[in-house]
C-alpha cells in the first residue's frame, strides 16, 4: 500500500541521513500519516518526493527542530506573531517546517505533534497556508 511505501522511504531516508550516534539521539519514531497528506502531496507544485521524504526523517526523528534549515515553529491561526498555535481537541500541536526556503511560495511540512510524542505527518502547503487536517 502507499503509506507502507511512504513510511518505508522516510525509514530509509532517516537511516542513510544518520550515523549512529544520531539515531542514538534522535531515535526513529514511525509516524502517522494524516488523511490528508497524499492528496496534498499531489496538490501542491514544485516540490519533489525525495524532498519531502528527507524532510519529514528529521522531523519524525525530533532532528528537525535542532537544525535551522528547516526553521520548524509553531503553525499558528493566523501569519501575526502574536496569534496562539493551533491545538487539536486531542492536546496535539501543530507545527510546520521547511522544504524551501528563500521564496514567498516556498512549501511547508504542516505537522501534529502529538501527546504521546509521534508525529502525525497532516499535509505539504505553501508559506502562507496555515491550514492544517
Amino acid at each position: 500500500p502507499p503509506e507502507d511505501r511512504l513510511l518505508r522511504a522516510i525509514r530509509d531516508s532517516w537511516e542513510r541521513q544518520t550515523d549512529r550516534e544520531d539515531r542514538e539521539r534522535y531515535p526513529w519514531i514511525e509516524p502517522i500519516i494524516g488523511e490528508y497528506f497524499f492528496a496534498s502531496i499531489d496538490r501542491v507544485q514544485g516540490i519533489g518526493i525525495e524532498r519531502i521524504v528527507d524532510v519529514c526523517a528529521e522531523v519524525v526523528s525530533g532532528r528537525a527542530a535542532r537544525r535551522t534549515g528547516f526553521q520548524v515553529h509553531p503553525l499558528r491561526a493566523s501569519a501575526g506573531g502574536g496569534s496562539a498555535q493551533l491545538v487539536r481537541s486531542d492536546g496535539a500541536r501543530a507545527y510546520r517546517a521547511s522544504l524551501q526556503i528563500r521564496s514567498s511560495a516556498a512549501r511547508r511540512l504542516h505537522y501534529w505533534k502529538l501527546t504521546d510524542g509521534r508525529v502525525e505527518l497532516a499535509q505539504i502547503g505553501y508559506h502562507d497556508d496555515f491550514s492544517i487536517h
